[in-house]
């Protein structure tokens, strides 16, 4: 009984947490139907530093920022949407949109067409989904070859075989989607520009020369850091320096 009741006395400030957040959440949303984006930024905000993560709540910041002209911080939101929910037909619409606001034209080099292939795959399901799935193929697998020792029908044996064998190697393509999607959410070195002007230069030294100026809302991806500035590549591969407080990591 005395653990029952320690049990209550750790989960209702859980419970209580959950529900000032969907609180806040709920507040949030309505500041943006009425267009104060503002307001509506700053509670979205106090989720994130509470620990209130979803794909919902970084479209929502996404949008707010969009509607405030602030592209950039659109851009990242969108990109963190998209990480936790790959493939959301209306945040990549959204994205796409911000995305033709963007001012640099810099055309992107296509990546490897197994590269391509793989990223498109990865994005049809969460990490947790690809796992999932993963994990059943493998255990259905394995109950089909457990069949196959012990089972008695000799035909169904062989087909239990056969089946398993099948479902057990299969298993291991979803599983290796299911890594892959998760490192590429928690380890993915790419980032956005959220000032409005970046000076790109030809090293991590402020005062070295400037190939050209980059602008918000532009997804580069980090390769090395110095100190306080970051080297990155951009869509087009050209590599160079700029300082950390133009970009934010997705």
């Amino acid at each position: 009984m005395r653990k029952i009741s320690l049990l209550i006395l750790i989960l209702i400030p859980l419970f209580i947490f959950a529900q000032d957040n969907e609180t806040v959440f709920s507040t949030a949303n309505e500041d943006y139907k009425n267009g104060k984006f503002e307001r509506a930024i700053l509670k979205y905000q106090q989720l994130l530093d509470n620990g209130y993560v979803s794909s919902a709540l970084h479209f929502n910041l996404g949008n707010s920022y969009y509607k405030k002209g602030e592209l950039g911080y659109a851009v990242l939101h969108f990109e963190k949407s998209l990480l936790l929910q790959p493939n959301d037909k209306e945040v990549l619409f959204n994205l796409e949109k911000a995305n033709r606001k963007q001012v640099d034209e810099i055309i992107q080099i296509p990546s490897f067409f197994l590269s391509r292939w793989w990223s498109g795959i990865r994005k049809w399901m969460s990490s947790g989904m690809w796992t999932g799935l993963g994990l059943l193929l493998f255990w259905s697998g394995i109950a089909g070859l457990i069949y196959w020792l012990i089972g008695g029908d000799r035909t169904k044996k062989k087909k239990a075989f056969l089946a398993g064998l099948f479902l057990t190697l299969f298993s291991l393509l979803p599983i290796l989607l299911g890594r892959s999607s998760y490192i590429n959410q928690t380890r993915n070195n790419y980032a956005v520009v959220t000032k409005k002007e970046a000076k790109f230069n030809i090293s991590a030294d402020n005062e070295s020369e400037t190939l050209l100026t980059i602008h918000e809302g532009l997804k580069v991806e980090i390769l090395d850091k110095i100190e306080d500035a970051f080297k990155i590549k951009l869509p087009n591969g050209d590599e160079g320096w700029v300082n950390s407080s133009v970009i934010e990591k997705i």
